[in-house]
């Protein structure tokens, strides 16, 4: 079984620098795991210690949620959520992931994979929802 391990990065962003925690675990192609709101990564522990058998799993909490900074600005959408993940990317280096998101966790994974197409190499999503402006 693979240890699920508790990270730490400090990211110079867009939102000047803030603090990503996250979970990590496996060897393989990368996944990231997305949660919902308001939760923290903690909840997928049970799909990370399975999934990590063949694939990286990194499960960051969503700025804002569990030990991960706010982004500084006056409005919060999905499209800031889904840049706030890229530069989590960036800043461990990784060019090609997979994701998975539950809920805010599958809309955030769409939002992504629509402005990051060279990027999101595939996506799973269980719970999405929309609403009608």
């Amino acid at each position: 079984m693979n240890q699920i391990k508790t990270e730490y990065c400090t990211i110079k962003s867009h939102w000047g620098n803030r603090q990503v925690r996250f979970l990590i675990a496996g060897s393989g192609p990368i996944i990231f795991l997305l949660h919902q709101s308001p939760k923290s990564a903690d909840e997928y522990r049970p799909q990370i210690e399975e999934w990590s058998k063949d694939f990286t799993i990194i499960a960051p909490d969503t700025p804002g949620y569990g030990d991960s900074d706010v982004l500084e600005t006056d409005k919060v959408t999905i499209e800031k959520i889904a840049q706030a993940n890229i530069e989590l990317a960036d800043t461990l280096n990784i060019k090609e992931f997979g994701l998975y998101g539950f809920h805010t966790g599958a809309i955030i994974s769409i939002a992504m994979g629509h402005h990051y197409p060279d990027r999101v190499k595939a996506i799973a999503c269980n719970g999405v929802f929309g609403f009608d402006r």
